[in-house]
């Protein structure tokens, strides 16, 4: 009788140190798998938050204004050097967004709508 409570005694120790082993690895396991999702939600936060900020710091037409106005700048500019090919007298200058100017060199810097120009030029033929 005393051998086979030894032979049950041994044999539940490995399964409780089996169990053991297991219920560390699932644990370890689990945990692996919260820090994957842990760094997952983080970053997406982040994300989360950076767009909040753009959004804050941006209204509505801020950055369509702003690329609109670099996009007519540099419109003007290579304008303006093709203008100068043709002529000497004039020089384009944006006003707004919506508005150009030209620049007359020759009458002391005088600055009018561009239309005068087409204006002119029909009624000189």
């Amino acid at each position: 009788m005393m051998w086979f409570c030894e032979v049950g005694l041994h044999i539940r120790t490995p399964l409780k140190v089996d169990l053991q082993i297991r219920q560390k690895h699932s644990t370890r396991t689990s945990h692996r798998g919260r820090n994957k999702n842990k760094n997952k939600l983080e970053g997406a936060r982040a994300q989360l938050e950076q767009w909040q900020k753009l959004a804050e710091v941006m209204p509505a037409n801020s950055l369509r204004d702003f690329a609109l106005q670099t996009m007519f700048d540099l419109l003007i500019t290579i304008a303006n050097r093709q203008l100068s090919d043709i002529t000497s007298r004039y020089a384009l200058r944006a006003v707004d967004l919506k508005d150009m100017v030209v620049i007359d060199l020759w009458n002391a810097g005088e600055q009018r709508p561009v239309e005068t120009l087409i204006r002119r030029r029909v009624l000189r033929w």
